[in-house]
């Protein structure tokens, strides 16, 4: 091979070792969702970070429900102020959130604050808005999804860009990265 021959083939193995490697950071090797605190890209156009995520049990031994309440943060990942609800192409979607777990029902939140309130107004720039999710579902580990929808059914194009999930667990010990890799092994 030539030397000049060789430069364009060490650069197109770099690009696509670099494109690769950025694909992988996205997902976890695991194809699990990651968890909601560490932070999670949504509609490839947010960062998404639960600030905190507390349950309150009922002091009602029969009350299996709980009160799960989920502080999340938004930051603009974008070059330009952009809304929940806005693909940035001019749509407006609405915007839907659930709570699933292995074996239980899907939960809507029973109620929202903050920046779920006003789906449509623009997150600026280094300016992160907050708002919360409170869930009323027995304390369990927990699968977080938020979709944005067109007339309520999902959208076609690809998966990232309308759906972001991360997960949620019931302590702090489930939510442990060791545990959650010694589990796998066995």
């Amino acid at each position: 091979m030539k030397p000049h021959g060789f430069l364009p083939l060490l650069l197109a193995t770099l690009l696509l070792t670099a494109c690769s490697s950025q694909l992988l950071e996205e997902v976890d090797s695991s194809g699990v969702a990651g968890d909601c605190r560490d932070g999670t890209k949504i509609f490839n156009t947010f960062n998404m970070t639960a600030k905190s995520v507390r349950w309150a049990t009922s002091k009602d031994a029969k009350d299996k429900a709980a009160v799960l309440t989920i502080d999340l943060s938004f930051d603009n990942a974008t070059n330009w102020p952009v809304a929940l609800s806005n693909s940035g192409n001019g749509v407006l979607y609405s915007i839907e959130y659930s709570l699933s777990g292995d074996s239980a029902p899907v939960y809507a939140p029973k109620d929202t604050t903050g920046v779920f309130k006003n789906i449509h107004k623009p997150i600026e720039l280094a300016k992160p808005e907050a708002g919360k999710l409170i869930f009323a579902a027995p304390k369990a580990n927990y699968l977080l999804t938020i979709e944005r929808t067109f007339s309520g059914a999902p959208m076609p194009g690809k998966r990232e860009d309308h759906i972001a999930s991360c997960r949620i667990f019931a302590t702090d010990a489930a939510r442990s990265p060791i545990l959650r890799a010694i589990s796998r092994i066995y």
